[in-house]
């Protein structure tokens, strides 16, 4: 077992980690960078981890620990917003529903109609095609197709728990609506190259 790689893997995890809940809690002009950033410090630590012994062993312990830390942060998260939530509730009156939608601002029925066919069907197909995508160009290096089946199926809900994820946080409708589409046509792009 090679020590180096995968103490390397497991400080870039959580240093990505680290990135991306700091870039959550500060939203500045460099928040999709920073995003992005931290993203890719968490593949580096991950494809460190690959090196440990067999790559899909390796890497397959640098997911679990990714998934352990995340889990155990995101429980932190929630315990504190549930505590201060119901402390809130308890001094916030109550309003009826009719109250509720009527207080509701004009467009935003349409707004959330828009985001959830972006983040169901569309952004579904669009992390399919990511996702066979990715199978096509793993197949390309010369990887397992073992490997890569596993790899694909694995891949495509993380990728549409991702893209819901950004479809909801992103408020500007032509901008997330224009990527999610530019994603989906370069992945059609790439599976019926060389067809």
């Amino acid at each position: 077992m090679k020590t180096l790689p995968a103490l390397l893997g497991t400080l870039g995890i959580a240093l990505g980690i680290g990135v991306l809940r700091f870039a959550w809690r500060r939203k500045t002009r460099m928040h999709s960078f920073i995003t992005l950033g931290g993203w890719m410090t968490i593949l580096g630590g991950i494809s460190l981890w690959g090196q440990v012994g067999s790559a899909d062993w390796g890497i397959a312990i640098g997911t679990i620990f990714f998934i352990a830390v995340a889990i155990i942060l995101l429980g932190f998260n929630a315990w504190s917003a549930f505590k201060n939530l119901e402390g809130k509730t308890r001094s916030a009156p109550r309003r009826t529903e009719r109250q509720i939608i009527d207080n509701l601002p004009p467009g935003s029925c349409a707004g959330g109609l828009t985001t959830f066919l972006l983040v169901a069907p569309i952004g579904g197909a669009a992390a399919l095609l990511l996702a066979l995508a990715t199978f096509k160009l793993l197949k390309a290096f010369g990887i397992e197709t073992a490997n890569t089946i596993v790899t694909a199926f694995f891949l495509s809900p993380v990728l549409w728990a991702a893209i819901a994820t950004w479809m909801v946080i992103d408020t500007t409708i032509m901008r997330k609506t224009t990527l999610l589409f530019c994603f989906a046509a370069l992945s059609a792009l790439h599976l019926a190259w060389g067809q």
